[in-house]
């Protein structure tokens, strides 16, 4: 059961949600996920529509804290998601370690965004942990042809097809010039996974994963909740965008890297190309001062953080500095990479 005390006042929510985003990651920003909608542009203590509001209430009538949803960005677990794990109790939430069941497994008449099936465009938000470097892959599921949604009822992996529609991976881990169905919007905090979405009638939910490599095996998931407007209920493939690096990943890298226009849900899919951000994850590091102290720094690959669990020092956090080749770097976010190697680190300059 959840504890019964909700937060307030003003400041303490203030507090709360700055708390909150420090430990957060990431969730499909476009086509808005059940994060999007509710969490990130209403939250239930100061809502700016009624298109949250059944979601809001059935959560408090289980026993849920309307703090919870200012959470929207930490439905995380560390494991190797659903592929490996398999079927969870919750499906949403994926029994994740924020809260278990999170407030986007209650049932409700959640928002729902008009959709078509073929090639579209997924964004996930990951501004509060731009952790680019050690992207490894991003995996969808969507429910069964025939699927009849229920806002009285929780969704179930029953619900779900067996194998994801699309399986986009990144090899090596964080190297987006590999798949150009895949690319990183630095300047936006973006990814962004081109997806070939099987056909379907009516409501049904499309549930995403977006995960880490072994170093934290940390996962963030999203409930995306559409309407196709007609087309045959037929069974997704899981062949028809899950060979990531195949040849016709490079043929279709233009309308991979575009834009998460609202127009790309409805089947016309933006075509203005972000392929100079795609290729920037791959570039040397950004350029800083002009040098620095090396004393007392680490050395690569002496890293200077513990994995998540406290096993083996095997990363470098936010700021942190390292040296290699008698060279200064500063970390600009999580990165397991060679230093200099890539844009997840900024050159201090040559060691005085």
């Amino acid at each position: 059961m959840f504890a019964s005390k909700v937060i307030k006042t003003s400041a303490a929510l203030a507090l709360m949600g700055f708390a909150s985003m420090a430990f957060s990651h990431g969730y499909i920003e476009s086509p808005p996920s059940r994060q999007q909608h509710c969490g990130k542009e209403v939250n239930p203590d100061n809502p700016s529509s009624s298109k949250c509001d059944e979601a809001f209430a059935n959560y408090r009538a289980q026993g849920g804290q309307n703090s919870h949803w200012y959470n929207f960005m930490s439905v995380v677990a560390h494991h190797q998601g659903r592929k490996v794990v398999k079927d969870t109790q919750h499906v949403c939430g994926f029994d994740g370690e924020t809260w278990n069941p999170a407030p986007y497994d209650t049932p409700a008449n959640w928002p729902v965004t008009s959709f078509s099936s073929g090639q579209q465009t997924f964004s996930w938000n990951i501004s509060y942990g731009p952790h680019f470097s050690d992207t490894e892959e991003l995996v969808f599921w969507i429910t069964k042809p025939g699927f009849s949604f229920d806002p009285t009822r929780e969704l179930t992996w029953d619900d779900f097809e067996a194998e994801p529609f699309c399986d986009q991976k990144l090899v090596p881990f964080g190297d987006f010039s590999s798949n150009g169905n895949v690319s990183a919007d630095m300047g936006a905090s973006l990814i962004n996974v081109s997806c070939n979405v099987p056909s379907r009638s009516g409501r049904h939910v499309i549930f995403a994963e977006w995960g880490r490599n072994e170093h934290t095996w940390e996962r963030f998931f999203s409930c995306v909740d559409v309407n196709f407007g007609g087309g045959s209920s037929t069974s997704s493939s899981s062949t028809s965008s899950s060979s990531s690096s195949s040849s016709s990943s490079s043929s279709s890298s233009s309308s991979s890297s575009s834009s998460s226009s609202s127009s790309g849900w409805g089947g016309s899919s933006s075509s203005s190309s972000s392929s100079s951000s795609s290729s920037s994850s791959s570039s040397s590091s950004t350029s800083g001062g002009s040098g620095g102290s090396c004393s007392g720094v680490n050395e690569y690959p002496n890293w200077p953080a513990r994995d998540w669990s406290g096993g083996p020092y095997n990363h470098a956090n936010p700021g942190d500095q390292m040296v290699y080749q008698n060279t200064l770097y500063k970390a600009n976010w999580y990165t397991a990479s060679v230093p200099g190697s890539d844009n997840s680190w900024t050159t201090v300059g040559a060691c005085n």
